[in-house]
C-alpha cells in the first residue's frame, strides 16, 4: 500500500516536529555547556620511561620496504626463524617490533 501526503501536510508536519524537538534540543545543548569536559588522562609509560606507540610496531609491508626484500623472501626467513619474531596486532594482521627490526639489520651487516 503506497500513501502520499500534500507537500503542505509534510510542511507542516515539519514544523510540528521541529516545534516539539527544538526546545529538548537546545535544553541538552546548555547543560552539556554547563558541565565540565572530562580531562585527557594520558598512560603512564612503562618502566624504564619508553613507551609503547604505533611508530614501534613495523607492519609486514613496511618491513618489506626498509629491508627491500621480497615478501617470498621474507617468509623463507621467517619459516627458517631468521626474522625478529612477529607480534600479533589482530586476527588478521601482524608486526615486528622497530627495535628488533633495527637490530636485526645491524646484524646483518
Amino acid at each position: 500500500m503506497r500513501v502520499s501526503y500534500d507537500p503542505q501536510d509534510i510542511q507542516d508536519m515539519a514544523r510540528l516536529v521541529a516545534q516539539e524537538l527544538m526546545p529538548l534540543l537546545l535544553a541538552e545543548i546548555r547543560d552539556a555547556a554547563k558541565q565540565q569536559p572530562t580531562p585527557v588522562v594520558r598512560p603512564e609509560p612503562p618502566m624504564g620511561g619508553q613507551r609503547n606507540s604505533a611508530s614501534d610496531v613495523v607492519s609486514s609491508k613496511e618491513l618489506q620496504r626498509i629491508t627491500g626484500l621480497s615478501e617470498t623472501t621474507l617468509w623463507r626467513l621467517d619459516q627458517a626463524g631468521q626474522l625478529p619474531s612477529k607480534r600479533r596486532l589482530s586476527p588478521n594482521r601482524v608486526g615486528y617490533l622497530r627495535s628488533e627490526v633495527d637490530a636485526w639489520l645491524e646484524s646483518r651487516r
